[in-house]
């Protein structure tokens, strides 16, 4: 009704803010209405990571490219113009604060309804309600192809953070001549930054903080020196960071392990500081980056050892979910509880495989749980129970 009738897009080159709005401005609306859900930490994981990882590819594409033909126009409908419009349409909402956010759509709606805009038109009603050089902070995120990412070095009285763009190829790494320099409004513990410079010196943190990008509201990855990840794993273990960045946080090290910037090992001790989490959108996070690496490794002869790992890392959330589902829990532990019994059985717990048989033989499983027996019986049985999931799947 906003970005498509009451001002309409000047051209298809614009698709994105129509879209990129409708993206972001759902799970808005869903916050603003039912807080308790932690819908943001989903976001992070169901559209942010998705952008993300897409984006990170070479032949990815800017978010506004200009549509010369109508044929092609369907080319442009796609994840960089939904999830990572929406990523950064949130990371300026978070830099120009909500107030600001929302009193420059206002005056964007107001001045151009009933009539055509396009993309500067929504920076410059920014600019004017919150005195900030919106269209040269965002010129690059959406005329050039892919994202940045924040290489972290430990110095004296400080860190020094540099700039360059990912990518999750090696091969892609190298050939690049991107030289491309984002400006970057940067979450530093209590600070709001904008770092506009290829190198930046940031100062040490005096209330302890040591997560960059805090509330990972910059559409970017970090990559932190052995030394820090130390300190992180640390404040996980002590649960003093929250859902938001431990997910961006397992996110990235995994990633940056795929792309060759830090051993996997780095990765595979961070995650056993996530055994205390609760957050059904880390643990589907975590649990998709540990099923990429089991399986690459199936079948190896160290496979028993990674299965063992496996149930440390699952053991204690699985004590805490349990198999029964409790009264007004949230949806979110409804799902957690199916992810993790899933994984622990995949993982080799045999109290979990006997509990999924003898619900398979009695019948009647809870339709949330059904997944979770079924996959198991078809992992772990026989011939006999072979033959039942065959005539249940024909039925």
């Amino acid at each position: 009704q906003w970005f498509g009738n009451l001002v309409t897009m000047e051209w298809w080159t614009h698709l994105w803010l129509n879209e990129g709005f409708v993206s972001y401005l759902e799970y808005l609306a869903v916050d603003y209405l039912f807080p308790n859900w932690d819908i943001w930490t989903q976001f992070l994981y169901a559209d942010w990571g998705v952008a993300l990882r897409l984006d990170a590819l070479a032949n990815t594409h800017p978010i506004e490219i200009e549509v010369g033909h109508p044929s092609e126009i369907d080319e442009i409908f796609d994840t960089v113009s939904y999830s990572k419009g929406a990523s950064i349409i949130r990371m300026l909402a978070e830099y120009l604060g909500f107030e600001d956010f929302r009193e420059g759509l206002r005056y964007y709606l107001k001045r151009h309804k009933f009539a055509n805009a396009k993309t500067e038109d929504l920076w410059k009603a920014f600019e004017k309600a919150s005195k900030k050089p919106v269209t040269k902070i965002m010129k690059n995120w959406t005329a050039k192809p892919g994202y940045p990412i924040l290489n972290v070095k430990e110095e004296k009285g400080g860190i020094k953070v540099s700039q360059s763009r990912f990518f999750s190829s090696t091969l892609s790494q190298k050939g690049t001549q991107d030289n491309t320099i984002w400006m970057i409004p940067l979450k530093y513990g209590k600070d709001s930054l904008l770092l506009n410079k290829k190198t930046t010196k940031l100062p040490k943190l005096k209330n302890g903080s040591v997560k960059l990008n805090s509330g990972e509201t910059s559409f970017i990855r970090v990559n932190y020196p052995e030394k820090h990840l130390h300190l992180l794993k640390q404040a996980l273990e002590d649960g003093k960071l929250k859902s938001l960045d431990g997910l961006g946080l397992i996110r990235d090290i995994f990633d940056l392990s795929e792309a060759g910037y830090n051993d996997l090992d780095q990765a595979l001790d961070l995650a056993l500081s996530y055994v205390g989490e609760t957050d059904y959108s880390v643990w589907a996070e975590l649990s998709g980056k540990l099923t990429k690496v089991e399986n690459l490794i199936f079948g190896q002869d160290y496979y028993p050892y990674f299965k063992k790992y496996g149930l440390r890392i699952y053991s204690q959330i699985g004590q805490k979910v349990g198999w029964q589902k409790k009264n007004g829990e949230s949806h979110t532990r409804t799902l957690l509880r199916s992810l993790v019994l899933y994984k622990l059985g995949d993982f080799g717990d045999q109290g979990v495989i006997k509990k999924a048989q003898k619900l398979f033989d009695k019948g009647g499983i809870d339709v949330e749980l059904r997944g979770v027996a079924n996959g198991m019986i078809a992992q772990n049985g026989r011939k006999k129970e072979y033959l039942q999931l065959k005539k249940m799947h024909n039925s």
